[in-house]
């Protein structure tokens, strides 16, 4: 019995041992304090090293669009399908949502460099993730020979995605409506393009390039 016991503390113990840190959750930017000429509350530096990948709430993406800071240059990228983008998205997002598109506009001939990048989805729980950690192994990927450099070095998720900014800033969005990828009238067209939507995913999470800027 007592030798029982002991096994099993040492198992235990062993295994308390190998067992992987707890993920962390990613941080949210500070709110914004600085002044109205910066690109956006988190950019106290414009370095092009990569820092890690960080979350935008709404109120905050909300303040980074006033009709004040405009032309300061941050990209929305709405990783939903057509039908969704369609349907009701943030003003002025783009809508990429398979890998030609994202490597198209970020690192085709006529890609241009930007402060900042805010990534989002439905609810920004898969897709949005799965295409911001995609850019940075490709931003990786293509700047090797420049590292730890990157071409876009401030890459954003939008807390809660579309969902809760259009509960929260309906202004904001064009035309002011919300359709859900799981919207029956858009059946066909969700499966159509739902194998775009996993290469992206199978694409970020099997790449071969280290990428210590996600948390």
């Amino acid at each position: 019995s007592a030798l029982f016991v002991f096994l099993c503390c040492l198992l235990s113990e062993q295994a308390r041992r190998v067992a992987p840190p707890p993920r962390k959750r990613r941080k949210p930017c500070e709110s914004a304090a600085t002044p109205i000429n910066t690109v956006a509350p988190c950019f106290a530096a414009q370095s092009v090293t990569c820092v890690a990948a960080q979350q935008v709430w709404p109120s905050q993406l909300a303040e980074w669009l006033a009709p004040e800071r405009e032309g300061s240059g941050v990209v929305l990228v709405d990783c939903r399908f057509p039908y969704e983008w369609a349907g009701g998205h943030i003003v002025g997002a783009i809508n990429l949502y398979t890998t030609a598109q994202l490597r198209q506009h970020f690192f085709g001939p006529s890609a241009q460099r930007t402060p900042a990048v805010v990534f989002y989805c439905e609810f920004s729980s898969k897709r949005a993730p799965a295409s911001l950690e995609f850019v940075r192994s490709e931003d990786r990927l293509r700047e090797l020979h420049r590292y730890p450099l990157v071409r876009y070095p401030r890459l954003y998720i939008l807390e809660g995605g579309y969902k809760e900014f259009f509960l929260q800033q309906r202004a904001l969005c064009t035309p002011q409506e919300y359709v859900s990828m799981n919207d029956g009238r858009f059946t066909a067209e969700k499966w159509a393009h739902t194998e775009s939507s996993h290469k992206v995913q199978r694409l970020a999470e099997h790449s071969p390039v280290f990428s210590p800027c996600l948390d």
